[in-house]
């Protein structure tokens, strides 16, 4: 007995068991359904370990109405054109009646061939921009939660459209904060001659694609954080953004938080080489996350702990001139996964900076804390909320609510675009960051 779809099962033990009855449940498709390796990288899973898998499936059925084995004309009850939807649903719904599945007909196509797929759609009469004019690409929780209300609050700025995979979530976002227009294709806003900059939000195997489209067609890029998943790409990135003449800036909020400005003043008063602690308490992520995912994602020290690499140069003004890393160890010897990592960062001046990035620790304890030490002085963040300095000049500060600067960062990137300020953080922050990710996952042996 084989269950198809998602029906009630109130069953009966006694009869299955004493006819001794095979009971499945079929999976949507067959092995392989709402799994991205499988259905968007073409990764098949061994004929020796899955005989039916989705593909193979859905190709025996193919096969079986070729050799008309299966007849499915007979099944068809009501053919509607698609006006008149409604009297499908409504034949096959009847209470009693003897339809068994119905047809809904999109026209013969004839001219569907010569009509462009349509990837945007204007929802507010057009009216002049005020400021710079910025299309948002990725619509997922931190644009929604980030960067979509912080363009709202930026007086230099008009959120021109909003991009995202589905219709629904673009059209959902650009009603919600006020965009011109939304759509599914990026390249829709890249000939839009009102939007002069893109923020880049999505996935983080997308970031190089999309950065250097914008490039190419003259938009200044606010790419979220990394750049890219490879040095090489990073490079690409520089090299096209020196060659338009247009603005690129990286995702490195923490710069602009008003804790991180005011410890990096106070750091100037410490003389001699320093040495930096950086510890980040992540948190595991549930399993199959796509942060995690090597392809899209790249893992959380390309993805997220290059915001801490980055937050220790600005701080030192200078390149580490060597980078070791390692992985932390399980029972036995074996090497735990590759986001559990201590990197080791030293500056041509003497100065150390470590960082630790784990997903083992307790969700009680904060989750990011900066130790500065050097010449008789210390400075210590706590989770951009606290700062606290000692042996120094100058006041700690304190915030009811974590700072790390998003919203300023926003607006020193409109400020450049508008050529009113210099650009704080640059593609080759970008590329500097990634390096460094790169060589310590490598020193570690990932």
């Amino acid at each position: 007995v084989v269950v198809v779809g998602a029906v009630g099962l109130h069953l009966e033990r006694e009869p299955l068991y004493l006819k001794e009855l095979d009971f499945k449940l079929s999976c949507s498709y067959g092995p392989g359904r709402y799994h991205a390796a499988y259905e968007e990288r073409g990764l098949d899973y061994p004929i020796g370990y899955v005989r039916w898998t989705e593909g193979r499936n859905m190709a025996e059925f193919l096969r079986l109405v070729a050799d008309k084995k299966v007849q499915v004309q007979p099944l068809v009850s009501v053919t509607q054109p698609v006006e008149r939807a409604a009297e499908a649903y409504n034949a096959v719904l009847e209470e009693g009646g003897s339809a068994i599945a119905a047809l809904i007909s999109y026209g013969d196509g004839a001219d569907a061939s010569d009509a462009a797929p349509r990837h945007a759609l204007e929802l507010k009469a057009s009216a002049a921009s005020v400021g710079v004019g910025v299309a948002v690409v990725g619509a997922g929780s931190f644009a929604q939660g980030c960067h979509l209300p912080n363009l709202a609050q930026l007086s230099g700025a008009t959120l021109e459209a909003v991009v995202a995979r589905t219709g629904a979530s673009a059209k959902r976002c650009a009603e919600r904060f006020g965009a011109r227009y939304c759509a599914t294709d990026y390249r829709e806003v890249l000939g839009d001659d009102r939007v002069q900059a893109v923020v880049v939000a999505t996935r983080h195997h997308l970031h190089k694609e999309i950065a250097l489209a914008a490039i190419e067609a003259g938009k200044h890029v606010f790419v979220e954080k990394p750049l890219a998943l490879t040095v090489q790409d990073c490079e690409e990135i520089c090299t096209a953004v020196e060659k338009a003449g247009v603005l690129l800036t990286v995702g490195f909020n923490r710069r602009y938080s008003a804790h991180a400005v005011q410890a990096k003043a106070a750091l100037e008063k410490m003389h001699g080489p320093k040495t930096i602690l950086y510890r980040c308490n992540a948190g595991a992520l549930p399993p199959g996350h796509w942060a995690a995912d090597p392809v899209e994602g790249g893992g959380r020290i390309l993805g997220e702990a290059v915001h801490f690499f980055d937050f220790c140069c600005w701080l030192l003004d200078a390149d580490p001139v060597a980078v070791t890393a390692q992985r932390m160890g399980l029972a036995g010897g074996e090497t735990a996964a590759q986001d559990d990592l201590a990197a080791l960062l030293r500056f041509a001046d003497g100065s150390l900076a470590t960082v630790v990035y784990c997903t083992a620790g307790h969700a009680g304890i904060a989750k990011e804390r900066i130790e500065i030490f050097g010449g008789g002085g210390g400075i210590v963040l706590d989770d951009f909320r606290t700062l606290t300095l000692s042996g120094l000049p100058g006041k700690g500060l304190r915030t009811q609510r974590e700072d790390k600067g998003q919203k300023a960062l926003l607006a020193n990137f409109i400020l450049a675009v508008q050529g009113k300020a210099e650009l704080g953080v640059t593609a080759a922050h970008g590329l500097r960051a990634t390096r460094i990710a790169c060589d310590a996952l490598k020193q570690s042996g990932a």
